[in-house]
């Protein structure tokens, strides 16, 4: 019988939470994460990342994180600001997906 596993914590990036990830694994504790999709596209989900136990190891797993501390990055500022390229950049992308989508689907017809 497959072990049900569930949400001990939300990280903020997948850098995060592979640090979590390496961490309890290193103390013996079986963890996976799972992302949103927008992560296929940024590396980063907005909803965050969540950090995945076996149910029986629900309080051991949040006893270690109690002190632990992921290192800093960019990710990880719920202030960051997208700079104006990144926005030009993000518009861009999504104009050629939409073209492409829309001749797709021209040439379907």
């Amino acid at each position: 019988m497959e072990e049900k596993l569930i949400c001990i914590t939300t990280v903020k990036s997948r850098i995060e939470a592979e640090q979590m990830l390496s961490f309890l694994k290193e103390n013996g504790i079986y963890a996976a994460i799972q992302g949103g999709v927008q992560e296929l596209y940024t590396g980063d989900s907005v909803s965050g990342d969540k950090i995945m136990v076996s149910a029986a190891h629900k309080e051991k797993a949040q006893k270690l994180l109690e002190n632990f501390s992921p290192v800093e990055t960019r990710a990880s500022d719920p202030g960051r600001q997208t700079t104006k390229t990144q926005k030009a950049v993000n518009w861009i992308l999504l104009g050629i997906i939409a073209a492409i989508l829309v001749f797709a689907v021209i040439l379907l017809l």
